[in-house]
């Protein structure tokens, strides 16, 4: 007996699948997603921003100090050159109670000059200096003893020149405490007083 074999060919069966919805929506990034980067890049920038301003500032104000030691250790070196005037406190000047000397009452030192005319000079040409290199520029000259109340030595006193700024470039008008620095007696240091920035040197004739 013969016996058939009957082999029907395989079926083809076609698999589908779909991604659940949450799959779909983590495939891509979506306008939200988008939009929380750009607050976070925004907020990167800005802090970054901030940072070089502060750096900016922070230079000038160093710029500013250098400015000013430069002229104080000026001051210092023409009143070393003059001792007799300095002695006599032909430099000593206090801001609050003097004005600097009129350049058109400056004595003619083309040809000779007194150690008092040429304190007169010196201050006047300094002074101008000082009140054009630095915002609201001022400075005060004085004799230590004096500070604290004691009689200023005839020969060997030590002056304090004192030189202010306000970073803040306030009307030099409106300026009317110049107390920074004043007690701070921290020779060659920079003090900082309300809204005034100092350079303080001492020097002794």
């Amino acid at each position: 007996m013969n016996a058939r074999l009957n082999r029907s060919a395989p079926a083809l069966v076609l698999i589908r699948t779909e991604l659940p919805p949450k799959a779909k929506l983590d495939a891509g990034f979506t306008l939200i997603e988008v939009l929380v980067a750009l607050v976070i890049l925004s907020i990167g920038l800005l802090g970054t921003a901030g940072l070089q301003l502060a750096s900016l500032r922070e230079s000038k104000n160093t710029l500013l100090a250098s400015q000013a030691a430069a002229l104080a250790y000026s001051l210092a070196d023409m009143m070393r050159a003059n001792a007799a005037a300095v002695n006599t406190g032909g430099y000593d000047f206090n801001p609050e109670t003097d004005t600097p000397p009129d350049p058109a009452s400056l004595p003619d030192c083309s040809s000779s000059c007194s150690p008092s005319d040429i304190a007169s000079f010196d201050l006047n040409q300094w002074y101008r200096q000082v009140a054009h290199s630095l915002p609201s520029g001022n400075a005060r000259i004085t004799c230590e003893a004096a500070e604290s109340g004691d009689a200023c030595p005839a020969s060997g006193a030590v002056r304090t020149i004192t030189v202010f700024w306000n970073p803040n470039r306030t009307a030099a008008a409106a300026q009317k405490d110049f107390s920074c620095g004043k007690n701070n007696a921290g020779k060659g240091t920079t003090n900082s007083t309300n809204a005034l920035t100092c350079v303080v040197i001492g020097l002794q004739t």
